[in-house]
């Protein structure tokens, strides 16, 4: 039983949310009487949510007190017989009750009389009538409505579990180290996480779906109103806000219907936007964020100022949030959080099958946003989308009563204040362009409406410098990409990377949106560069081969989740944007599928790459091989070198060559590929060379790994295979013992010419050169090419790929036998040298997912 005061909030509160938002303060502060404790409680309950959930207290951290005496239940409503009470939801008491009839447990709903008013009844009986015409594995059934002395009711079907809101409170506890008990979903640092999310969500999203094609709005999607069963399927409840098509809507003009955490901007605009059934879109999208990173995407002290973010505001990038998540995800969550209707996802049934693809490991038919369309989309939004919906909208928003309050000086300013206080002490060159673009946006629109601070006209000047300075940054970078070589070429010339040409292009893009006058780079604009593309050539047993591309950080080798580009053949090449690529052609196969792992710069503008990808049986290809498990791996800083300083990466699980490559396997490859052999090798060949490892220049290498359906390490990869978890400096542990166990400090032999021959030995002689998981050679015989690529410092301070180097690991036969760093030290080797380097071969687990995954 409540106590008064609990009544007494109530009371208030559910007068206070039949008023306009902005009389909403101003009525609890009559209402109190002076009384700061529930004046306080009051103030909390209007700023965190307009409405509660299904089964979720009204108050977070606000539960009714109670007296000493146990409570009174119902004991009957009609065929019902009331078992206990398990919950509250919206206006109603949720009980478990047993139906006489039928022999079943249902739950019931009862309108609690204290909470009593014309507008709760009205979507009290809203929520039975749109839960009863729904039939959908993924809604909460309603299987009766009455009224039993003067007590309004319905019975629905009985979900054993919890609702998502208590499953994320529990694993944000959960995170903290405290216990869940009967988890539903995975850990939340789980590998199983984001694919358990995934699943759910596309579940919600076709429930949602059902309701919409029946005419059916539902407007208070959010983690309260969908219930989890304890075997993971979700249910969606609470339709007491929808919008029914033969009942109409139930707010008023002006109202803010919803939960203000999970609100579309057209919720938050108070129907002076249309909304439709694409609002449920954008409140399962901030559901979905939310349940990805345990972070709602718009926060707030105020309701006012989270329906401020809701309308304005982007949230911080899912990926900057939590790095797991897949980029094909952040890309369906951003479509649904699109801030323009017409920009969303159309239905949630295409939500929902964007999520079903990303589960199949297929691109999603949403498109990423590039930083021009991003920046644009925003400005359209500005202009075309929330100016015509009228300044009282955005008044509502700010919290200003009408249109005309807008206009008045005082009201301009303080919209004014906090754009100014963000730029007063903000250097602005560090900022992002999206941020520069709404702030010159704001400024214009203040002007425009009459304010004429000086500080304003100061703040539009800083960002026309602004973009005069990256125009200037722009135009040299440009210049520098497109300048011709130096002549005459020396013999070891390569191409020179684009990277300072694509830098320069993205620099005038920026500068053209914060000089939208300027006509020099309007002409820029037409410029038709075009991205490197990628094109596949082989044989007939290509066909029907699907083709995914992961971006690698070039410096960190950390990879993005491998995004689908298409089935062989292509038909042309495909564009793809500057970077560092693994390209996996993967085909069925009985069990494991049969892939294939090509890495590529792409960086030249206009060129097209060729890929030859050989797909030979996954079992075949890892014969010989070692399956090294995915852990951690730590290497120390590289003298010399601050961009390779001490890192602990965890990597996902991979499979390496037990041993180096003999010239006999190099000279197979030769015989297939035509391949031209190494220079060393012309002159007469000894048959006793076969058994030693190939020596070969960078291209070679991977070329050769590439034939033999695999590819080279990355640096990372080549660390943790020979030195283990533990980082140790040699294989065999942390004490140097006698190092003439690995092939280390042999000089080199000279024949009857006086040419230098190798004192190599055959791979696997030393046998106790073998790291804890299997790797022979791995101290010396031959250093061994990575596909990893070596940073330099560019004029700015900044690492840049120099792309004329490979990292190179371990030490060779000549090498100083007292050096303790050989195992880990992280060499640079240019790609035309073969003197000394060898080659070990990789092959990744498919899928591709793992911890040092970018999700």
């Amino acid at each position: 039983m409540s106590t008064p005061r609990w009544q007494r909030l109530k009371r208030i509160h559910a007068a206070a949310m039949e008023l306009a938002p902005e009389q909403r303060e101003a009525f609890v502060r009559r209402e109190a009487a002076g009384d700061e404790t529930v004046l306080t409680e009051l103030l909390e309950m209007l700023a965190v949510e307009a409405s509660r959930g299904f089964l979720e207290p009204r108050v977070p951290g606000h539960a009714p007190e109670t007296e000493a005496e146990p409570e009174v239940l119902p004991r009957r409503l009609g065929d019902f017989e009331i078992l206990e009470r398990i919950g509250d939801g919206g206006m109603g008491v949720v009980y478990r009750a047993r139906q006489l009839s039928l022999g079943r447990e249902v739950a019931v709903k009862v309108l609690a009389p204290d909470a009593y008013h014309p507008r709760h009844l009205e979507r009290f009986l809203r929520e039975s009538h749109a839960g009863g015409k729904l039939a959908h594995p993924g809604i909460v059934p309603v299987h009766a409505v009455g009224v039993e002395s003067g007590e309004h009711y319905f019975a629905m079907e009985l979900i054993v579990g919890r609702s998502l809101h208590a499953e994320l409170q529990a694993l944000r506890a959960e995170a903290e180290g405290k216990p869940r008990e009967r988890p539903i979903l995975p850990r939340h640092d789980a590998l199983g996480y984001i694919p358990a999310v995934v699943r759910l969500f596309a579940g919600v999203a076709q429930a949602l779906h059902h309701a919409h094609q029946h005419g059916v709005v539902h407007r208070d999607v959010k983690p309260h109103n969908i219930l989890l069963d304890f075997e993971g399927h979700p249910y969606v409840a609470d339709f007491g806000l929808a919008k029914v098509e033969e009942l109409g809507s139930i707010s008023h003009t002006g109202e803010v219907a919803g939960t203000v955490y999970y609100m579309s901007p057209e919720q938050a605009l108070a129907k002076r936007v249309q909304i439709d059934h694409r609002t449920d879109v954008f409140s399962l999208g901030v559901v979905l964020y939310e349940a990805l990173t345990l972070h709602r995407p718009f926060e707030g002290h105020t309701s006012h100022q989270i329906l401020y973010e809701i309308t304005f505001h982007e949230p911080k990038r899912l990926r900057k949030q939590d790095t797991r998540v897949p980029r094909d995800l952040e890309i369906i969550v951003d479509k649904a959080l699109e801030k323009v209707p017409d920009q969303r996802y159309s239905s949630a049934l295409e939500l929902a099958q964007d999520l079903e693809l990303l589960l199949q490991h297929q691109a999603p038919h949403a498109q990423p946003r590039t930083l021009a369309s991003r920046v644009r989309r925003h400005t359209q939004r500005w202009k075309t989308w929330y100016l015509p919906s009228g300044v009282a909208a955005l008044a509502l928003v700010v919290g200003v009563p009408g249109a005309s309050s807008l206009l008045r000086q005082r009201e301009v300013r303080a919209e004014a204040r906090p754009l100014l206080e963000w730029t007063a002490d903000v250097d602005l060159a560090t900022q992002p362009i999206e941020a520069l673009v709404r702030a010159r946006a704001r400024v214009q629109s203040l002007l425009e409406r009459g304010h004429g601070a000086p500080a304003l006209a100061e703040l539009l000047q800083r960002i026309h410098a602004e973009g005069e300075r990256r125009k200037a940054l722009g135009l040299a970078a440009r210049e520098r990409g497109l300048a011709s070589p130096a002549a005459p070429l020396a013999a070891d010339y390569h191409v020179p990377s684009d990277t300072a040409y694509f830098r320069g292009r993205t620099l005038l893009e920026e500068a053209q949106l914060l000089l939208p006058d300027d006509r020099e780079l309007a002409a820029l604009s037409d410029e038709r560069s075009g991205f490197p593309r990628v094109a596949f050539t082989g044989g007939p047993e290509l066909a029907g081969a699907e083709v995914y591309v992961q971006a690698i950080d070039w410096l960190t080798q950390a990879l993005d989740e491998p995004v689908r580009l298409g089935t062989l053949p292509f038909d042309e090449p495909r564009p793809i944007e500057p970077g560092f690529y693994r390209f996996t052609v993967v085909r069925a196969a009985e069990g494991t599928p049969d892939t294939c792992e090509l890495t590529r710069m792409l960086d030249q503008r206009g060129s097209t790459t060729v890929l030859r990808p050989v797909l030979r049986p996954t079992s075949a290809v890892t014969a010989g091989m070692v399956l090294v498990p995915a852990g951690e791996v730590g290497f120390e800083a590289t003298p010399g070198n601050a961009f390779l300083g001490r890192r602990q990466r965890t990597l996902p699980a991979f499979w390496v060559d037990a041993r180096e490559v003999t010239v006999a396997e190099y000279r197979r490859f030769l015989s297939e590929t035509g391949h031209a052999p190494p220079a060393s090798w012309a002159g007469s060949f000894r048959a006793e060379w076969n058994a030693l490892p190939v020596i070969v220049d960078f291209a070679s290498a991977q070329a050769y790994a590439e034939w033999a359906g695999k590819r080279l390490t990355t640096h990372l990869e080549w660390d943790r295979g020979a030195r283990g978890g533990d980082a140790r400096p040699y294989p065999w542990g942390a004490a140097a013992g006698d190092l003439a166990r690995a092939v280390l400090g042999r000089p080199s032999a000279l024949d009857s010419a006086g040419f230098p021959l190798p004192a190599t030995e055959p791979p696997g002689s030393a046998a106790e050169d073998v790291s804890v998981f299997g790797l022979y050679d791995v101290l010396g015989n031959v250093s061994e090419w990575t596909e990893s690529i070596f940073p330099i410092e560019a004029p700015d301070g900044t690492p840049r790929p120099d792309l004329g180097s490979r990292i190179v690991k371990g030490a060779y036969w000549d090498a100083s036998s007292a050096n303790p760093a050989n195992l880990a030290t992280v060499f640079a080797c240019p790609v035309i040298a073969e003197e000394r380097m060898g080659i070990r071969c990789a092959k990744g687990t498919w899928p591709a997912v793992g911890p040092d995954s970018k999700r």
